[in-house]
């Protein structure tokens, strides 16, 4: 043999030798280059009995280059998603919780390291969850375990913790001790201990020991007896995901957060004196949850699916007749979106008992209303109180109700139309399925007959004020005018054998009357791609439902948003401010004479003179306040603008209570 090839193979079997040690002590003292990835979800490295729990897999998807997130850069690039950006409310949550000043930190962290890192790389980026249990009143007392999928170089940072010293922890005042494979460091910046581990790819960092040893116990057993495959997983979270894209998985023992909060539940509040809360309130209040689970999806929209568990015991008696209220299917969703014009911003429908609801509304309205009601009960219909007036109309329709709201573009009658006011408003109507049409004209004879004691009049004082219009196939549209009705000054009601409807326009009748019987001139919601790809996406059965596309009822929207904005500035206190002006003007205009000095010519000047400086301080000081708070409300309209199309569908059960929500919100949109 050679000399040149005897060196060759004792450089090879050097090579190998090498080659051999450094993988054995690599092995040995760092990790295996060549181990494998846990094939299992991560939600299975989690215990069965946590409090909460929060997952999402394709974490990289969501950022440009971290930390930079994607939504970020397509809002940027959409005039309506810049607006956001640059919006003060944006600004002020930004201020609130640090984001942009955390985001700087990071950055700068990052740029001072030795070698370009990516975090994602390093921890969650495929898949990462937090889950844990709550202890204390703050979300920072919680004892919690975070597990994130990592790559070599995530191992090695992992790794290195048995060797402090030579990654200059001691130098940062951090200490590490390492017990049954569990590595905890204190100290240096660190606001609590932070316990870590590792196995295949999977990182595993908790606030305690205990916590990363469960998970590694886990890993053992394949998961069994986890988090990932108990039922409650499985069900409402596993099976509501799609598959094709990255979803946020969800889940929270309310019970467990309402005890460590230290509140009662009784939200709403039942004894409010507003109505929105004390209605609320009869429906549902936060002591009724029990567990809350679900999924959140972003794919040309936004989706939620969520399912949560009742303590049935702490219903009330309406409560469980209202949850146990059959529900309605898919089909009867598209008969009810059949009565509803295309151009329709938003309709609600709900099937339950029809008298429960009105006792509920007339329970939380005001004291004095409710006497009012009574009263006019006894007067006209001659019953003890209104409750036997609300069985009558129970009786007359079946367990359901809807409200269609759409623009109100129809055109102004002048002086032939009843009187009413500029104030703005949608074109609505109430549409009721009838059980016994006697029951209703019966109650329409009543209002006709006691035109008085319902506001109704004519032009003239004691002028009957009830009109009507002939609708379709025949039926008569009733007119009752009242100037108390914003914006229209009348509402309206019609009865079929099927349908009953009261509304703020007789015209809006006629139109749901004529898209009901599918006149090709009057297209319906039902026919619509948005709700007809929205309602077949939602769930199988629901008790409520409530369709809403902002893009008809935008400057309905941007009226009531103006409208709102004067209601929201200060009254001006004229007491203080006639005062003022009246010296103001006798100093600058009447040589500061009393107003009892001047002469009646001099009177009439005063007071015009007074009267054009009150009235340009009223237009400045709303013209100030009003303009500001109502480009405030007319972003926030603004916002909505970018979605196409919402359903949001409620399923009711004395035991559970699932909600569905889908919005098709698409980027060219924004």
């Amino acid at each position: 043999m050679s000399l040149r090839r005897r060196i060759l193979r004792i450089l090879l079997t050097t090579l190998v030798v090498l080659l051999f040690a450094g993988y054995f002590a690599f092995s040995t003292l760092l990790f295996s280059p060549i181990e494998g990835d846990y094939e299992f979800g991560l939600a299975t490295l989690v215990p069965r009995d946590v409090d909460f729990f929060l997952g999402k897999t394709g974490l990289r998807e969501d950022f440009t280059e971290f930390p930079e997130l994607v939504l970020t850069e397509v809002l940027a690039e959409h005039p309506q998603g810049a607006e956001l950006l640059g919006s003060p409310e944006w600004r002020e949550l930004s201020v609130k919780y640090g984001i942009e000043s955390r985001v700087t930190e990071l950055e700068a962290a990052l740029a001072d390291l030795p070698i370009a890192v990516d975090p994602l790389e390093l921890f969650g980026g495929e898949e990462v969850l937090v889950a844990g249990y709550f202890r204390g009143n703050k979300a920072a007392d919680a004892d919690f375990v975070a597990l994130g999928r990592t790559n070599w170089m995530g191992k090695l940072a992992q790794s290195m913790l048995s060797y402090p010293g030579a990654i200059g922890l001691e130098d940062q005042g951090m200490s590490v001790v390492t017990e049954e494979g569990v590595a905890t460091l204190s100290g240096g910046q660190l606001s609590r201990p932070i316990s870590v581990a590792r196995f295949a790819d999977v990182l595993v960092l908790g606030s305690t020991p205990e916590l990363v040893r469960r998970a590694l116990e886990l890993e053992a057993t394949k998961g069994q007896d986890s988090f990932g495959q108990s039922a409650r997983y499985a069900d409402y979270i596993l099976n509501q995901r799609n598959r094709e894209l990255e979803d946020i998985e969800f889940f929270v023992d309310h019970d467990a957060l309402m005890a460590n909060l230290g509140m009662d539940g009784n939200v709403p509040d039942l004894g409010s004196q507003d109505f929105t809360p004390a209605f609320l309130a009869r429906l549902a209040q936060l002591k009724l949850f029990k567990e809350i689970q679900g999924v959140i999806s972003f794919d040309g929209g936004f989706a939620i699916d969520l399912h949560a568990d009742l303590s049935s015991e702490k219903l009330t008696a309406p409560q469980k007749r209202f949850y146990r209220q059959p529900g309605f299917n898919r089909e009867r969703a598209r008969q009810v979106a059949q009565y509803a014009p295309d151009d329709t911003g938003a309709l609600a429908y709900l099937q339950a008992d029809v008298g429960d609801v009105l006792g509920m509304v007339l329970e939380s309205s005001e004291p004095a209303l409710q006497d009012n009601f009574h009263d006019m009960v006894r007067a006209v219909w001659g019953y003890p109180d209104g409750s036997d007036l609300i069985s009558q109309i129970d009786a007359g329709l079946k367990d359901r109700l809807a409200l269609i709201l759409r623009p109100m573009d129809y055109p102004d009658e002048g002086l032939d139309g009843p009187p009413h006011d500029d104030s703005e408003t949608f074109a609505w109507a109430v549409v009721g399925w009838v059980k016994d049409k006697g029951v209703l004209e019966e109650f329409r004879q009543k209002v006709t007959s006691n035109q008085g004691r319902f506001g109704i009049s004519g032009y003239e004082s004691g002028s009957s004020g009830v009109w009507t219009n002939e609708g379709a196939g025949g039926l008569i549209v009733y007119e009752y005018w009242n100037q108390l009705v914003p914006g229209t000054g009348h509402l309206a009601s019609v009865v079929s054998d099927d349908i009953f409807i009261v509304g703020n326009h007789y015209r809006l009748l006629m139109d749901i009357l004529l898209t009901g019987l599918g006149d090709a001139r009057h297209p319906s919601l039902a026919q619509t791609p948005a709700f007809t790809s929205l309602i077949t996406l939602g769930l199988d059965s629901s008790s409520a439902m409530l369709w809403l596309n902002p893009e008809p009822i935008q400057k309905t929207l941007s009226g009531l948003a103006e409208e709102s904005a004067r209601n929201a500035v200060p009254s001006i206190n004229w007491e203080i401010q006639r005062p003022h002006y009246t010296n103001q003007v006798l100093r600058r205009d009447f040589g500061g004479r009393a107003q009892e000095d001047l002469d009646l010519d001099e009177v009439r000047r005063f007071e015009d003179i007074l009267e054009k400086e009150l009235s340009d301080f009223e237009s400045k000081y709303y013209g100030e306040n009003v303009s500001a708070l109502a480009d405030t409300f007319e972003r926030k309209v603004g916002y909505l603008q970018a979605m196409r199309g919402m359903l949001f569908q409620l399923s009711l059960d004395p035991k559970r209570v699932d909600l569905a929500l889908r919005a098709i919100i698409p980027t060219d949109g924004l």
